[in-house]
């Protein structure tokens, strides 16, 4: 039997995603646990139904967690349901229940009226469930010997609750252009509620923030979420994580860091980093789209502003761009042979920029008015998640 977890069965759906993923680490293994039992219980719009899990003989035996989001795309708000939490008691493993899970979410995703469900999935398993990679991770990578003999000009301290108006908006200012999370006021006063020891915001002697620094708590990971908006914002964070992972006797530390973010042009000035952009044929972050009339609805208002700023003749009543049974049909309606029909595991991937129409051309027999095309309506985005939004 595969359905939503009651409140009660909460602690045995914990107590699993415990299990599976602490590898025997007693600490992580009690933080899961109170992270699902505790906290995700009490995240804005939080609903019991958004746990859920296959039965056998009434032991839970295979569960996932699924939460619901808007994703910004310039002024296109588009509903998400996130996938996280994926497992299988190791006794059930092989016998389909997480498949089941899986198929289960599809339908409760479609029931929500999502757009489109993501996940950051394994490789080789979830695109058998109509999944496609749609962006990569994008890393920085700086020696942390070099980082810690930086100046730290501004004060670090924990981040409070009644930091969120600046941070959110810092947030909005940086992170606002991209393809990304929506963060509401109540989201942000949740995250710091229940991340006191993990976020920081960087001060000036008059007590102006900065900036903020967010790392994945427990543990040194690369899932870092940085906002600096000055100079020294940049500097004092190098320094703080040079010496962080220093202490932990790392040569290197990792940030989470989009190739647009203006701590790039700062940091390269000033110490050797490696920038990285890590791409999953089959796995990484990947989408199912699950209404697409619904979503295109929604995205064409952006889509034709996008398409005005790249061509001065674009003409918005000449455009056809519907869904049909084998995908998305575009084209103009004065030119037959600007017509083309992508598959929507295409459509998505241009969509988000993981696929560049001329890349397409190396595998479909588009025309060069089709690429033109494409590329007007879909030009280059930025498309990341924040660390501090990983699920």
């Amino acid at each position: 039997m595969v359905r939503a977890i009651q409140i009660d069965e909460i602690p045995r759906a914990a107590d699993l995603v415990a299990r599976v993923f602490s590898q025997s680490n007693s600490e992580l293994r009690k933080s899961l646990s109170h992270q699902f039992t505790q906290i995700y219980p009490n995240r804005p719009n939080h609903y019991h139904r958004a746990y859920r899990g296959a039965f056998y003989k009434s032991k839970l035996v295979s569960f996932l967690y699924v939460h619901d989001f808007t994703l910004r795309y310039g002024r296109a708000a588009l509903q998400v349901a996130a996938i996280s939490a994926v497992c299988t008691d190791e006794n059930y493993r092989g016998r389909g229940y997480a498949a089941a899970v899986i198929k289960d979410t599809l339908t409760y995703a479609a029931e929500q009226g999502a757009h489109m469900v993501l996940l950051y999935g394994i490789p080789d398993y979830f695109s058998r469930f109509g999944f496609s990679s749609v962006w990569p991770q994008y890393t920085l990578q700086a020696p942390t010997d070099i980082a810690s003999g930086l100046t730290q000009s501004l004060q670090l301290r924990i981040a409070t609750p009644d930091d969120a108006l600046v941070m959110r908006s810092l947030y909005n200012q940086h992170w606002g252009a991209r393809i990304t999370v929506e963060r509401s006021s109540a989201l942000w006063r949740w995250r710091l509620e229940n991340s006191r020891g993990e976020a920081a915001v960087a001060l000036d002697k008059r007590g102006r923030i900065h900036g903020y620094i967010w790392h994945e708590p427990h543990q040194l990971s690369e899932r870092s979420e940085i906002v600096a908006n000055s100079p020294e914002a940049i500097m004092s964070f190098l320094a703080y994580s040079g010496r962080r992972w220093q202490h932990e006797g790392k040569s290197h530390f990792v940030w989470l860091v989009p190739p647009d973010d203006m701590i790039i042009p700062y940091a390269q000035q000033i110490l050797p980093i490696t920038l990285q952009a890590s791409y999953f044929p089959s796995g990484g972050w990947m989408a199912r789209i699950i209404d697409s009339t619904a979503m295109i609805a929604e995205l064409m208002p952006e889509i034709i502003a996008q398409a005005r700023v790249s061509s001065r003749n674009f003409k918005p009543r000449e455009l056809v761009l519907e869904v049909q049974p084998d995908g998305v049909e575009i084209g103009l309606k004065s030119n037959p042979d600007s017509f083309c029909r992508l598959s929507l595991r295409d459509f998505i991937q241009i969509l988000f920029g993981s696929l560049r129409p001329a890349t397409l051309a190396m595998r479909e027999p588009l025309r060069q008015v089709n690429i033109l095309l494409l590329e007007t309506l879909f030009p280059s985005r930025v498309a990341a998640i924040a660390a501090w939004d990983w699920f």
